[in-house]
């Protein structure tokens, strides 16, 4: 079974973009539907905030 992390990119044309990854490090492990769940709160987030677009 394979844990998953979130990479978000926080800087230049792709910031506000987040990626799922798999996560070697385990600090930073969440399970496939978290990741999932966060992936979707993160995109609502940084549409609210920065009142633009983004795709996740």
């Amino acid at each position: 079974r394979s844990k998953m992390a979130i990479e978000v990119t926080t800087a230049g044309p792709q910031a506000g973009r987040t990626r799922p990854m798999i996560a070697k490090d385990k600090s930073r492990q969440v399970s496939v539907v978290i990741s999932v769940n966060v992936g979707d709160f993160l995109e609502n987030l940084l549409e609210c905030l920065c009142q633009q677009a983004f795709v996740v």
